[in-house]
């Protein structure tokens, strides 16, 4: 999908096609431009995290309880660092030479010191309130900018430290010419109590915690007596880090971030064992991880929240990682809005996160909060009875508490899901398989198989009958929909296209889809697009199509269908099924979207939107169906085609009723399908070389 994706863009750009812009774009992210985060610090008061952002100059303040930017401050310039102590944040700036000093109750700037040079951190010694900078060896200052002392001139600082509970400062840091070149030293005041030499097994990061002082390097921990660092014991990492550029002590471990692997490890401070935190790492001699997007410079815990805090780079510069199971969630502005659901009972809308590990909760067009969720959500479905959310990875389900983001279960949802229900009178979980053929029949209680159903080849789409409880499965290959009753498959009905998407609206099922009506083997492949609507198991209506229709909705007795092609723009139809009408279509701004559901309260459609990554629509209906009805393209679809001589027809399998409860509104949950890859592929491949052809004619022109 990626390719396609990619040369999708490529080609609305060249055409530049402007497209109508009728809709509400919502922002998932309504922060601050943020930069590169370097360095972060807890406010111990009330939670909040402040980390400095070095491009803008500023720094930014985040609510950790909410998921919410609160606001930034002017500091100087290129600010590189900061801590906290004594009730205020200091903030190294590298290019200006100074410290600035927040008072975090009114969040504004009191004081700059100026300490010149290049100074690179600070550590604030609580007794007598001394700054000690790192630039050149450490340089000691008054509050009021005085100088009173230089220690280790010529030396390097990696890590800098104060405990609060001996009042020492400890530093680790090498000068190469010096024999031995790299030591720790515990400084008291103005006086370098003791230098400890290293070799082997010298630190690069330190860090205080559990009446110890922690050295870090990439093979061993070093751990210190905080009274007399000349004692101490080292034990070996069992997994060789790469460049340690963060340590934090939370939970009686150290947590480290590594930047060459780009991952979060733990290790224990008692045997230097190490475990991969997030994300998940494989050791084979050496360290291959797959890596948190973006480059992380900072690491911070909250003993509020009981959550590590990583800042980095753009597009996601905050990740909040839970330091006991791992999960995590990105905030930022890449936000890749994958699948919506809209719950009756709430009001709420879940939009499921795919790069941020995260459901965000929408309220009358507004985030009301982020809930963290498994590795790349995609599809989601609730239950209607106890709003628990049932969300899909590729081959994993979970059940997921939608006030706290709490795994219920998990479970598998087969080899390659792309399609997720709930329904709510047989009390079961309804999952597509598309690489198996099968329909996955689930528990909701713990998340096991009761049933494997076999429906047809490639099922993209399901949709619920509210009217009978039955399911309809889309078999997209088989030109036909599977009719599942509980956990058993009833009958299948022959449709003469290959179907896309389904879903159900007052009696009607409405099926979308593609045919083939090129010669085989034939270039160009010319697709056909419909829209059937099915009665029990005859076709009412056949329309006639622009582009693949991808997504459909049900609302106030009218479908709301997405449609895209590869030439084509996006389109939002809407059709009456009882006549098969369309009252109206609408070009919208969408490059990809993933899915479309109602809010029936509000009497907005909601379109999420993959690419690009923060937006989703939402579009009231009513400006919909304010547009004058177009005059339909309702076709019949000939029993027979001259060009593969195959012949449609439709099974007379009656299908009984279930005793069921009315559902509000019905919303397609599936995948956009890429089943119909192989019919689109030549298309593809023509347009990737007229396109370079074109480059190269521009080259050649040059």
């Amino acid at each position: 999908m990626s390719g396609k994706k990619a040369l999708f863009l490529l080609v609305a750009m060249l055409l530049a096609e402007s497209l109508q812009a009728f809709s509400l774009i919502i922002n998932l992210y309504t922060g601050p431009s943020i930069g590169y985060l370097v360095s972060a610090a807890v406010n111990p008061s009330n939670g909040y995290i402040y980390a400095v952002d070095s491009q803008h100059n500023d720094v930014v303040i985040f609510d950790p309880y909410n998921y919410s930017f609160i606001g930034t401050i002017n500091v100087g310039v290129e600010p590189i660092y900061i801590t906290y102590a004594n009730g205020y944040f200091y903030v190294v700036n590298n290019k200006s030479g100074t410290i600035s000093v927040i008072n975090p109750q009114t969040n504004t700037l009191v004081k700059t010191i100026y300490v010149g040079g290049s100074p690179q951190s600070v550590v604030v010694d609580l007794k007598n309130g001394y700054l000690y900078v790192v630039d050149n060896g450490i340089e000691i200052f008054t509050q009021s900018g005085q100088e009173v002392a230089t220690l280790l001139k010529g030396f390097t600082i990696t890590s800098i430290v104060f405990d609060p509970y001996t009042g020492f400062v400890y530093v680790a840091g090498n000068n190469p010419f010096v024999v031995p070149n790299n030591i720790v030293s515990q400084i008291n005041g103005t006086k370098i109590l003791r230098n400890v030499s290293m070799f082997i097994y010298a630190p690069s990061q330190l860090v205080v915690g559990n009446n110890e002082v922690y050295g870090i390097s990439t093979t061993s921990i070093n751990v210190f007596n905080p009274y007399n660092i000349s004692n101490y014991t080292t034990h070996s990492l069992s997994l060789i880090l790469s460049f340690p550029c963060a340590v934090v002590y939370a939970l009686g471990n150290i947590y480290a971030f590594s930047e060459g692997y780009e991952a979060v490890y733990v290790i224990n401070v008692s045997n230097g064992q190490v475990s991969t935190l997030t994300p998940s790492a494989i050791y084979v001699g050496f360290s291959l991880s797959f890596s948190l997007p973006g480059q992380i410079s900072d690491i911070v815990y909250d003993p509020k929240t009981n959550m590590l805090y990583v800042t980095g780079t753009p597009p996601n510069p905050i990740y909040v990682i839970n330091p006991i199971t791992g999960a995590y969630l990105a905030i930022g502005s890449q936000i890749q809005a994958q699948y919506a659901v809209y719950d009756n009972v709430t009001g709420d809308l879940y939009v499921a996160n795919y790069q941020a590990d995260s459901i965000y909760v929408l309220n009358n067009g507004k985030v009301i909060g982020i809930i963290p969720s498994i590795n790349s959500p995609s599809l989601i479905t609730y239950n209607t009875y106890n709003g628990v959310l049932y969300i899909t990875n590729g081959g994993e389900l979970v059940a997921e508490n939608p006030y706290n983001g709490s795994i219920l279960w998990k479970a598998s949802a087969g080899k390659d899901a792309v399609a997720l229900l709930y329904d709510p009178v047989d009390n079961l979980i309804y999952v597509a398989d598309n690489s198996s053929n099968l329909v996955l029949a689930i528990s909701p209680s713990n998340g096991s198989v009761i049933s494997a159903i076999q429906v047809g080849n490639n099922p993209v789409a399901l949709t619920y009958d509210p009217q009978n409880g039955l399911v309809y499965v889309a078999n997209y290959n088989n030109e036909s929909l599977s009719v599942i009753n509980g956990t058993e498959l009833i009958t299948t009905i022959e449709v003469p296209f290959k179907p896309t998407a389904v879903a159900y609206g007052d009696g009607i099922i409405l099926v979308g889809g593609e045919k083939v009506v090129s010669k085989p083997y034939s270039f160009p492949v010319i697709l056909n697009y419909y829209l059937a609507g099915i009665e029990g198991v005859k076709t009412q209506f056949t329309i006639e199509l622009n582009s693949t229709p991808e997504l459909i909705a049900y609302y106030k007795g009218y479908a709301i269908i997405t449609t895209s092609g590869l030439f084509n723009p996006v389109k939002l139809l809407v059709v009456n099924p009882s006549n098969g009408q369309i009252v109206s279509e609408k070009s919208v701004n969408v490059s990809f979207p993933t899915s479309v559901t109602i809010d029936p309260n509000e009497g907005l459609v909601y379109i999420t939107e993959e690419y690009p990554y923060n937006q989703i629509y939402a579009i009231s209906f009513n400006n919909l169906i304010s547009t004058p009805p177009i005059s339909s393209n309702t076709t019949t679809i000939p029993t027979t085609t001259t060009s593969s001589s195959t012949t449609f027809t439709y099974t007379s399998t009656s299908i009984s009723s279930k005793t069921t409860t009315q559902i509000y509104s019905s919303t397609e949950s599936a995948v956009p399908s890429s089943s119909s890859g192989s019919s689109s592929f030549l298309i593809i491949i023509a347009v990737i070389i007229v396109v370079i052809a074109g480059v190269i004619i521009a080259l050649r022109r040059r």
